[in-house]
């Protein structure tokens, strides 16, 4: 790692939860009671929750429930390490009750999952798959250490592909949890309209789990703009204080300087991109480094969804 890299990394905002993770960890504690935020992040939380549930009526009822940030739920900042060569930028990480099973109770997050699909009136017919008190354990562990890059296990960088992950048996995109929306996007090719992939497509193949977590963990980078989960995503300009989003410009300012391949998801988050260093950014975008999903709904990673440039070139 180089010494810049190093620098931003020693500004991780993240930096304190991990450690109050790891001490309820040791300590054999829960994590209920930690409020899953960055590094002052929780008056800007709080704040944005406050601006949604503003204005009464049902309408500011149904906005506050979909855009309210959960900030019980762990956070996905980013997975992988920044030393990969190839960067994914993400607007942010969606909402499913399985993030809470998977990190916080899994008897809880159950009943939360069941309660919400039996509203949504899509009841699955199997629930979960083997789990035990030692797959919890490893899962809770790979998540504390993937907030400050401290997993040493190369192979092991982007833990969302790691075997402790598959919890649940998933039920259309209800209960798509990163197992799951990873290992399908990243692996599995183009998805045509009819919902058919086309393994033949995709950039990275591999024929079973532990190839897929070694090629991610060894070749992708997933930086997210807006780390906490909601339904729905407001607007970039909501989260200009946040200390995330900061820590964010200098990682993306680090990847445009320093030959990354970047691919973005959606023309408001590659208007982001540009703003952070728009000499860099045109560099960039000349040396044929950043791509963009045709469609922000379509993220898989397949030669025939991406703009203006054959992909063969850049992966």
């Amino acid at each position: 790692m180089d010494k810049e890299l190093e620098d931003i990394l020693q500004k991780n905002p993240w930096q304190p939860l991990a450690d109050a993770l790891r001490n309820a960890l040791s300590k054999g504690q829960d994590w209920k009671s930690i409020p899953m935020y960055a590094k002052d992040d929780e008056k800007h939380v709080a704040d944005l929750n406050l601006k949604f549930r503003r204005g009464g009526g049902r309408r500011a009822k149904k906005r506050y429930w979909s855009c309210q940030l959960r900030y019980e739920y762990p956070p996905i900042p980013f997975i992988g390490t920044p030393e990969a060569d190839v960067w994914l930028l993400l607007m942010n990480p969606g909402f499913s009750p399985l993030d809470y099973y998977n990190f916080i109770d899994r008897e809880e997050g159950c009943r939360r999952m069941v309660d919400r699909e039996l509203k949504e009136k899509t009841v699955p017919t199997e629930w979960l798959k083997r789990d035990d008190v030692d797959r919890f354990a490893r899962r809770r562990d790979l998540y504390a250490k993937s907030l400050d890059f401290s997993i040493v296990e190369p192979s092991q960088q982007f833990y969302v592909l790691d075997e402790c992950m598959d919890t649940i048996e998933q039920v259309g995109k209800k209960l798509n949890g990163g197992y799951n929306w990873y290992g399908r996007n990243l692996f599995k090719g183009w998805q045509d309209e009819g919902g058919n992939l086309n393994d033949s497509a995709a950039f990275f193949k591999a024929s079973n789990q532990a190839e897929r977590l070694r090629i991610a963990s060894s070749r992708i980078f997933d930086l997210e703009f807006a780390p906490y989960h909601s339904i729905n995503f407001t607007k970039p300009e909501d989260y200009t204080e946040f200390a995330h989003t900061q820590f964010w410009e200098s990682l993306v300012k680090y990847a445009l300087t320093h030959g990354k391949k970047l691919i973005v998801r959606g023309c408001n988050l590659l208007k982001l991109v540009e703003s952070v260093d728009v000499e860099a950014f045109h560099l960039a975008v000349e040396e044929r480094r950043i791509l963009r999903f045709v469609s922000s709904q379509n993220v898989s990673l397949s030669y025939r969804n991406l703009v203006d440039e054959h992909p063969a070139r850049v992966l």
